[in-house]
């Protein structure tokens, strides 16, 4: 559950909010009944559609904001690790008895406030056909990443999951004969004390993980969604109104709007909600200005995030890093 959950709706909706909405999109011309028309093929109905548009929302203006000049959106740490000998010295991990899973267990260090582990792909070298059979376990829980057959070589798996806690990542060496790893790692980034790792069992396993230190600005912004909601809000009504040009379901469209000329009104719409999206001619769009979304960023003051290894100050000709 995202921490903007319910914040911001459409009336109509069968399923209850756990929490009354702050705002409704009703409000600002957009109802159930309009995006089930604007809805084609790539929803399952207008609902679908709705939460598809807020959510991307509150992405966007999560990425936009920038606080006193700060911008939280680093990748502190990029690298691989782990590794396997080349052809001519492989050699297959030895059994080791009571020890099913092996692999490496990554550590974020707790100095990064905003930091999370991010595990992008991890390629598992077997040795034979077999089963693979690789988990993450993060926080007392374990999570299939992967089940199946099979064949020697290399099988890569992508992953693309983010960590808040230390996470390790296991193959079943039960199921599967794979190579012993060599231990090789390249690290690159900004610093490599934000990431810390270890193997998990008596010998290096057969395996590479592409592993990252990404910043996440939502754990500084979730704690004030009820100031950004206005602002997502403008945007998410940019985005919907942007369906009336995409959406392939036109005839619809025709009815719902009136006549084919008054479809021109959503391009207007979508102009004053968000001028950053909006289908101008150059010249027309310096007259339109700002959009209700820009002018409501620029409005919003919040406090900068305790967390001097992912802020960073931007400006138009210089980029500088807190040390």
């Amino acid at each position: 559950m995202a921490c903007y959950d319910d914040i911001i709706s459409v009336k109509g909706l069968c399923s209850t909010p756990t929490v009354t909405p702050l705002y409704y999109l009703n409000d600002y011309g957009i109802s159930l009944g309009k995006a089930a028309k604007l809805a084609d093929d790539r929803y399952a109905n207008g609902k679908a559609m709705i939460e598809a548009k807020i959510n991307q929302a509150w992405e966007d203006t999560f990425s936009r904001i920038t606080v006193d000049g700060f911008k939280y959106n680093q990748i502190l740490v990029s690298a691989i690790v782990g590794g396997v000998p080349t052809d001519d010295s492989i050699v297959t991990l030895p059994a080791t008895v009571g020890q099913d899973y092996v692999g490496y267990k990554f550590v974020l260090n707790s100095g990064c406030s905003l930091g999370r582990t991010y595990i992008s792909q991890v390629r598992v070298r077997a040795m034979a056909a077999g089963t693979l059979t690789m988990i993450s376990r993060c926080n007392g829980t374990d999570t299939t990443l992967y089940s199946g057959t099979v064949a020697a070589g290399w099988t890569v798996v992508n992953v693309n999951t983010s960590y808040d806690y230390d996470v390790s990542i296991l193959v079943d060496r039960d199921t599967l004969a794979i190579a012993e790893g060599n231990g090789v790692t390249d690290f690159s980034g900004k610093d490599y004390s934000y990431l810390s790792y270890e193997t998990v069992g008596t010998e290096l396993a057969g395996m590479e993980i592409n592993v990252q230190v990404r910043c996440d600005v939502s754990k500084h912004f979730c704690q004030f969604t009820s100031i950004l909601a206005k602002a997502v809000v403008y945007r998410a009504c940019a985005l919907i109104y942007k369906e009336v040009l995409d959406t392939t379901r036109f005839n619809d469209i025709v009815i719902l709007m009136g006549s084919n000329s008054d479809i021109a009104t959503s391009t207007a719409k979508l102009a004053w909600f968000d001028s950053e999206t909006n289908f101008f001619s150059l010249e027309d769009a310096k007259t339109v200005g700002l959009g209700m979304f820009q002018k409501e960023l620029s409005l919003i003051k919040l406090p900068v995030a305790k967390c001097n290894c992912c802020a960073y100050c931007t400006g138009s000709f210089y980029k500088s890093t807190l040390p």
